[in-house]
This record gives C-alpha cells, sequence and structure tokens, in this order.
C-alpha cells in the first residue's frame, strides 16, 4: 500500500510529497509497497484540496495521460463524487 493513509478520513485524500532520492526509493521497493518506509523528506498529509506551486514547469498527468506542463496546480476533492466501480 504505497499510500497508506488513503482512504482513512472520508472527505480527505492523502497527500505525500518526496524529496527521497530515487536510489533510496529503489533500495526500499518492499517498504514501500507496503507502506512502511520513511525517510526525512517523505511528507504525508491529508487534504480535501491543495495548491501546488512550482518554481519551474513540471509534467502533469490525468488517469496516465499527458496533459502539458503547469506552473500551479490546484486538486481537491468533489462534493459529488462518482462511483466508477460497482462490486457484485
Amino acid at each position: 500500500k504505497i499510500l497508506p493513509y488513503a482512504g482513512i478520513e472520508r472527505n480527505r485524500f492523502h497527500l505525500r510529497l518526496s524529496g527521497v532520492p530515487i536510489t533510496h526509493l529503489v533500495g526500499s521497493l518492499r517498504k514501500l509497497w507496503r507502506g512502511t518506509v520513511s525517510h526525512p523528506k517523505l511528507h504525508d498529509f491529508q487534504v480535501e484540496k491543495v495548491r501546488l506551486e512550482f518554481s519551474e514547469p513540471v509534467p502533469y498527468q490525468v488517469a496516465g495521460e499527458a496533459m502539458g506542463t503547469r506552473t500551479e496546480l490546484v486538486v481537491g476533492l468533489n462534493e459529488n463524487p462518482v462511483n466508477l466501480v460497482r462490486f457484485i
């Protein structure tokens, strides 16, 4: 569970910001996938809405589709969630 705090609070989502060197993450893949990796530059938040500002344009994706670059991004929960999967 790469995002261990996802789904804990109904009206919030798990935001994870990382400044962790990729070499550390690759060396900790098992812990990363279990949700137990820790590092001083790994920060977790429970948020309803967040505005991210970047000093230079960064790549932006929606569901894996490239959407260009952004210097600012606002992400939040919809008041009326859409159920995409229904378990029978």
